[in-house]
């Protein structure tokens, strides 16, 4: 039954082919790979009990594997198919050098070289898929981590005070040549009970403010580089196994599986994260932000902030998830390990102005860093103390310790967006650089 098929083409768990060609080449090709297994399996095939009589059904069982108990079995059956997919890509490199495909005549397959060069229809027709694919075997992950998020917030809503944050101003008088300044800010002796109280009810604002941002942006990196991870394997496997014809309902011509650009499959990524991220950042500010009461456009700026970070966060997702290579593992240590200098460097632990040179100029790389600062400008700055306020001799004490001031928003915003596009081109080009390697680009 099988001779009447011009081509096979099957595939094993993962997406990686097993076996392309004329079904008279399949018995040859499971033997060759039989010989080239131990010297166990070679006298057992010897013997006649590796030999493949019904070779379509040693495939099926083959790429089947996964569904078994572990067993030296299921062991024996993935290292054959291993090799069969080894070899298969082998062959494959050699029929590229030599500029002939053995699927050649056959209209349903085309080579895995010819990507089809950027344009706004493959991109259209690739967001389609990518939206069916997210709504009809996604879902559940995506729920899971908008309700992190959604929980995450409720949680900030019910921990922290915020009608008592929201009221203290962060403002002192100047006297004595700021001397009480000094002593407020370090916390020192012979202030008052309300002074201390004032100063309780700052510090916990910061803390909110960090945990605010930072576990935030924290969560959508984890789900960003999973989901890239997880696309990116996808993208491989479609172009290295050949482009499918795909005749779809809403177009009249024929489609191809695997035939976009790198370039649109990184524009199609970019637009299916990025724009649900958007919709939960509005429902994010709206349950954490309490400071309306006390500016009315206050709203808007944060959503801003915490857009223009959240977008940067995916970028940099992007670059660790190609540079892990599909090792979780290593991923998960690069993670926690840029998270943790991305802390340090945030103006919270250890402000900007006593850190050492260098890494004053790393911190320019910080995308928390310009969040929290203009954070803290836009809860207490902007007129909150000075000529707006009922004593014009009173200074924002925590813009004295960070040594910022108003001017240095628009900077914030400017470094924010300027991160944004570093680490969305550096993932481009390292993307575009490891597509070259498997020749999809």
């Amino acid at each position: 039954m099988l001779r009447l098929f011009d081509a096979l083409y099957v595939l094993a768990p993962g997406g990686s082919c097993l076996f392309a060609g004329p079904p008279y080449q399949l018995k040859d090709a499971l033997n060759h790979v039989l010989l080239e297994n131990s010297n166990e399996e070679e006298e057992e095939r010897r013997g006649g009990g590796g030999s493949f009589s019904t070779p379509i059904e040693q495939l099926i069982s083959l790429s089947c594997c996964g569904s078994e108990e572990d067993s030296p079995k299921k062991k024996k059956k993935k290292m054959i198919l291993a090799k069969l997919t080894e070899s298969h890509d082998q062959a494959e490199e050699q029929l590229q050098l030599k500029n002939s495909l053995s699927l050649q005549p056959i209209s349903n397959f085309s080579s895995p070289s010819s990507s089809a060069s950027f344009s706004l229809a493959s991109s259209a027709i690739l967001l389609q898929r990518t939206l069916h694919l997210l709504l009809a075997h996604r879902w559940r992950w995506m729920l899971f981590c908008y309700a992190t998020y959604i929980g995450y917030g409720l949680f900030l809503r019910l921990f922290f005070r915020f009608e008592a944050m929201v009221a203290e101003d962060g403002c002192i008088a100047i006297q004595g040549g700021g001397g009480e300044a000094f002593n407020l800010a370090q916390g020192r002796c012979g202030a008052s009970e309300s002074t201390l109280e004032s100063l309780f009810l700052v510090m916990d604002n910061l803390r909110y403010t960090h945990f605010f941002a930072v576990f935030y942006l924290t969560f959508v990196y984890l789900q960003a580089a999973f989901d890239y991870q997880a696309d990116l394997e996808l993208f491989v496997n479609e172009h290295r196994n050949g482009n499918l014809k795909l005749l779809t309902k809403l177009s009249l011509t024929s489609q191809f599986l695997g035939s976009y650009s790198t370039p649109t499959f990184y524009l199609v990524h970019c637009l299916s994260e990025s724009l649900p991220l958007l919709l939960l950042n509005l429902l994010y500010v709206h349950l954490t932000n309490y400071y309306s009461s006390v500016k009315a456009d206050i709203f808007w700026h944060i959503y801003l902030v915490l857009s223009l970070a959240s977008l940067g966060f995916q970028g940099l997702a992007h670059i660790f998830s190609l540079v892990s290579r599909g090792n979780t593992a290593l991923l998960a240590i690069l993670s926690i390990s840029v998270s943790l200098l991305a802390v340090l460097l945030d103006d919270y632990l250890v402000l900007q102005h006593r850190l050492p040179l260098f890494f004053r100029l790393l911190s320019h790389l910080s995308i928390p860093r310009f969040v929290y600062e203009a954070l803290i400008m836009l809860q207490y700055g902007f007129g909150r103390c000075g000529p707006s306020s009922t004593d014009a001799a009173k200074v924002q004490s925590l813009f004295y310790l960070m040594q910022i001031t108003d001017e240095d928003y628009g900077f914030c915003l400017l470094m924010l967006l300027a991160n944004l596009l570093l680490y969305r081109a550096v993932a481009l080009l390292l993307l575009l650089k490891k597509a070259n390697r498997w020749r999809l680009w």
